[in-house]
């Protein structure tokens, strides 16, 4: 006698096999949660694009002194990088934009390395008041990642900026993964030195006088060294000025004469501040604000996370003055925090509503179980021949079980224990594992249910 074969598949083994199914489920979950810890986050993938961006500033010069002086310097000058594909320039007062562009797949960074070189040599063209050029690649990722703004209703904005620029600055630098903190807002100190046209005429000075005198004297110089059997002591001259005063007491000669007079006498000088180009409001007040961008591989969560722990630590070690209030502008891990929290709940939503549905449908997680082992696949009684009667005992009890579960009940009167081992003939009565089933309208005897491994009765 043969058995019924087993189906096969893929469901049909993690049914016969459920311990070896839930161990190897239980390692993938355990692996990707460990995982799925250590990805980073981040708003953009890391892109760059191929193109260099070079800037001088020359603060007060016309555009077109800028364009004469330093844009065409520069354009003759950084023409020649290689693989150079399109050049753009921009100028406007105080200020010149120069764009290099690159063809997709040029390496940017041998790029920028051949544009600094040739960025080197026309240095000494430009104009000594201006401020040295910056040269840097257009990169996404060095976009502020996180910007808070200060302001206090005491301070006025040049005690404001300054506190923020050479106070709370070098803390931030200090954060993992920082890469530059710029100060925006607020009033920049300036001493302002007002020079009298007639008065510096009828001593016969220029203003090219006064300028090389300031300079000369706003310096510290080395006079060398201190030395004694012991030790040896480096010494300097503290030239640099120290107050407004220091520079009032500056000498100038008076040419053709051994006169000296303090630049006080043709100059008013005065403690004030840099016009305002750039204004800052928090909430309608007067605000200085402090812009972070991150390194190239630096993750923006954790940058972010650090700078706002190191700003409520400083907070709690009354670093930052009680007179001082900070507000959080700009976070980009804010919008990295809510789309993970976007990705997780729409998991969790998706898998209880599938749930709930299973459950609507099957009604009993029991049930379901039950009709899956004894339809979806085989008994092992059935495809076992030969098996004790130990087990044909256990496997009569279990089929007793399942008849009373999934078998309507007979009419009265029609359901009769079976005995031991006899055939039991009568209109309409099947016998199912031990149980006489009555079936109403059966046209005469139904021999037994045939099994493997045991006699047939006729």
């Amino acid at each position: 006698m043969t058995g019924r074969k087993q189906p096969g598949g893929l469901s049909s083994l993690s049914i016969r096999r459920p311990i070896g199914v839930l161990a190897c489920a239980s390692v993938v979950v355990v692996v990707g949660l460990f995982f799925a810890g250590q990805l980073p986050l981040d708003l953009l993938p890391q892109i760059i694009y191929p193109q260099i961006r070079l800037r001088v500033t020359y603060p007060g010069v016309a555009p077109e002194v800028m364009e004469e002086q330093v844009t065409k310097v520069l354009e003759t000058s950084v023409a020649t990088t290689e693989d150079l594909t399109e050049l753009e320039s921009e100028t406007s007062e105080g200020d010149s934009d120069l764009d290099l562009h690159f063809n997709y797949g040029t390496d940017i960074n041998f790029a920028l390395q051949d544009a600094s070189k040739n960025l080197d040599r026309a240095r000494s063209r430009l104009p000594i008041e201006a401020d040295p050029p910056t040269i840097r690649k257009l990169d996404p990722s060095q976009m502020p990642v996180f910007e808070v703004g200060f302001s206090s209703p005491t301070r006025d904005l040049v005690d404001l900026r300054n506190w923020v620029d050479l106070r709370l600055h070098p803390q931030l630098l200090t954060v993992e993964g920082v890469a530059a903190v710029d100060v925006a807002g607020g009033l920049v100190r300036e001493i302002r030195v007002t020079l009298d046209q007639e008065r510096l005429r009828s001593y016969g000075l220029t203003v090219s006088d006064v300028l090389g005198r300031i300079r000369a004297e706003n310096q510290d110089i080395a006079v060398g060294n201190v030395t004694s059997p012991s030790f040896e002591i480096v010494g300097k001259t503290a030239g640099k000025f120290r107050s407004v005063d220091d520079i009032r007491k500056v000498l100038l000669t008076v040419p053709g004469t051994s006169q000296r007079i303090p630049l006080s006498e043709i100059a008013q000088i005065t403690d004030t501040h840099q016009e305002q180009r750039l204004w800052a409001r928090l909430d309608g007040v007067p605000a200085v604000k402090l812009s972070v961008s991150k390194q190239p591989d630096a993750n923006t969560v954790t940058v972010a996370q650090g700078i706002g722990e190191r700003l409520a630590q400083l907070a709690n070690s009354r670093f930052i003055p009680d007179d001082i209030h900070y507000e959080i502008i700009s976070d980009q891990s804010f919008f990295i925090r809510n789309a993970i929290a976007g990705v997780r709940n729409a998991a969790i939503i998706g898998a209880t509503l599938a749930m709930l549905v299973v459950l609507l449908f099957l009604g009993s997680l029991r049930k379901t179980f039950i009709i899956g082992l004894s339809d979806g696949t085989p008994h092992p009684e059935y495809h076992e021949p030969g098996r004790s009667g130990a087990g044909h005992r256990a496997s009569d009890r279990q089929l007793d079980r399942d008849a009373r579960e999934h078998l309507p009940p007979p009419p009265a009167g029609r359901l009769r224990s079976g005995g031991g081992g006899g055939a039991r003939f009568g209109r309409g009565i099947v016998r199912r594992g031990g149980l006489d089933v009555d079936q109403p309208g059966g046209g005469g005897p139904v021999p037994a249910h045939h099994r493997p491994g045991r006699p047939h009765l006729p």
